[in-house]
């Protein structure tokens, strides 16, 4: 349709430079890039659709093998999007629970990790003197030396 206007408005005006640029304005700077094509009124865009099936391979066929292809992905995106929603319903309690739980400890936990930071300072400066146990592996890095003391 643009392409006949085109040519029953620009080709055939007296006046071809004033038609290009109303033209231009009417259609938008886009579509008038295409005025290449419109001069040869409907066959120009069928030329152009020509060349773009032989280029691309994208026919109307394939256009609609398209279509259905991304209509069957959504259907599947939204499927999935219901599947998350249902197991997060499902387990919602739990992990709330869970959560509630573990902040509560991290919360008490302050004296016990003040206990553990000045036990580990002191094994690392061997202030707790030899270490004895009442089994002893026979052999490793933990096996007693010679004189009952454990390796470390």
């Amino acid at each position: 349709m643009l392409a006949d206007r085109y040519k029953r408005f620009v080709v055939g005006s007296p006046d071809p430079g004033k038609a290009i640029a109303a033209f231009k304005e009417a259609v938008g700077r886009g579509l008038a890039d295409l005025s290449a094509v419109f001069r040869e009124g409907g066959g120009g865009v069928e030329e152009l659709k020509r060349r773009w099936v032989e280029l691309t391979g994208i026919t109307d066929e394939v256009t609609g093998h398209l279509a259905q292809t991304v209509r069957q992905i959504n259907e599947l995106k939204a499927a999935f999007t219901g599947l998350g929603v249902k197991i997060y319903e499902e387990f919602r309690d739990p992990i709330r629970d869970t959560i509630a739980d573990l902040k509560a400890f991290l919360d008490n936990a302050g004296p016990f990790i003040s206990v553990l930071h000045e036990i580990g300072t002191a094994i690392g400066q061997n202030h707790l003197g030899p270490i004895s146990m009442p089994f002893a592996p026979s052999a490793g890095p933990l096996a007693p030396e010679v004189g009952g003391e454990w390796n470390t």
